[in-house]
């Protein structure tokens, strides 16, 4: 028979399962990394994957913290036609989806996974700073990426920071920066086209609605269009409306398109008032 401590030892052992539980659907499993089904004009949905061989190599180089072997077979599958854009929207991102599911299945301890996130970050720091090339010249956009100070660091967020980035935008902030006072002083100075803002959780997203309303009354541009990302949304994508925001992304590919197309409605309702 299991005693009273035994039981209380087990029951506790389920809390804290459950709580890694929701980090692990919240931080590892974002809907940032689910494929998109709107009906939005992108051109990256038809992307290619690596191969399974590739894909496991590559997983057993980022639980051995092996980052010389990861950047290594990276730069082969680059050298074999991928772009740095494709390998962060599937092989990162499906690596990502894979440590967490593994976890899920008792596979890997929630230690080993936060090691492979890590690792992951790592990885996407180096490549995006030494791949000059991905990176286009012609600054078309300013965009602000942030999330709640309740989020934890995730690896979504830093991905999309860098496609915008190989797109061409200027981007401030990302997965470090958070809402409050001084998002709100950093809006009111300089000019954003752009505010994304990213919620793990449907609380999380909901708790964005005031800071929507704080950064519309402080930015510089009185235009600006904030936009809002995240597993929060996933269940119930209509709180994006709920909360203020003018879109909703699903990925970074669909974030990219979906800013694009609001800031091309945008400059058409101006020109039709300017006229």
């Amino acid at each position: 028979m299991v005693n009273d401590d035994g039981r209380k030892i087990k029951s506790r052992q389920g809390e804290i399962r459950k709580v890694l539980q929701d980090i692990i659907r919240g931080e590892v499993l974002p809907r940032v990394f689910e494929t998109s089904t709107l009906s939005i004009e992108n051109k990256y949905l038809n992307r290619r994957v690596v191969s399974n061989d590739v894909a496991v190599r590559f997983q057993t180089f980022i639980l051995d913290q092996d980052i010389p072997a990861c950047l290594e077979l990276v730069q082969e599958q680059i050298a074999s036609g991928f772009s740095l854009r494709e390998l962060c929207m599937g092989l990162f991102s499906e690596t990502a989806r894979e440590l967490g599911e593994s976890w899920l299945r008792d596979e890997l301890g929630f230690v080993e996974v936060s090691i492979g996130l890590g690792s992951l970050h790592i990885i996407v720091h180096k490549l995006a700073a030494r791949d000059s090339d991905a990176i286009s010249s012609d600054v078309r956009h300013n965009i602000l990426l942030a999330s709640l100070p309740e989020e934890q660091h995730q690896l979504g967020p830093l991905i999309v920071s860098k496609i915008f980035e190989m797109e061409g935008w200027l981007v401030t902030g990302g997965p470090d920066c958070h809402t409050g006072e001084h998002l709100n002083i950093l809006a009111s100075q300089t000019w954003f086209d752009v505010i994304g803002l990213t919620a793990s959780t449907e609380n999380l997203a909901l708790a964005l609605k005031s800071e929507i309303g704080d950064l519309r009354k402080v930015s510089l541009n009185r235009d600006v269009l904030v936009m809002v990302g995240g597993n929060g949304f996933a269940n119930h994508p209509g709180i994006s409306k709920d909360i203020g925001a003018d879109g909703l992304a699903d990925d970074a590919d669909n974030a990219i398109a979906k800013a694009t197309s609001l800031l091309r409605e945008l400059e058409i309702r101006q020109r039709d008032i300017a006229k």
